[in-house]
């Protein structure tokens, strides 16, 4: 016997009985996903300020210009993602 009875084992709505006519509330993807779209908010933060240092600089580096729209493409792939349960 597990010491910890109610830990042992996750149940979800659809899998307990007296819970089946409890909805569950609709929650927006990125909010249900908050780890992944965490993990795609920082380069996007990064990529845009690294921008904002270019323009205030006046030295524009064609490769950190070209991370710096991998970092938004990946940034905006991990917000977008939806790989929580369902």
């Amino acid at each position: 016997m597990p010491y910890f009875p109610s830990l042992s084992r996750q149940t979800w709505p659809h899998e307990n009985p007296n819970r089946a006519n409890q909805q569950v509330p609709a929650i927006p993807a990125f909010m249900v996903n908050w780890k992944t779209s965490a993990a795609g908010a920082i380069p996007i933060l990064l990529a845009v300020v690294d921008i904002l240092q270019q323009l205030t600089s006046g030295h524009f580096d064609q490769t950190h210009l070209y991370a710096d729209l991998g970092a938004f493409a990946a940034g905006f792939g991990l917000v977008g993602a939806q790989d929580a349960k369902k």
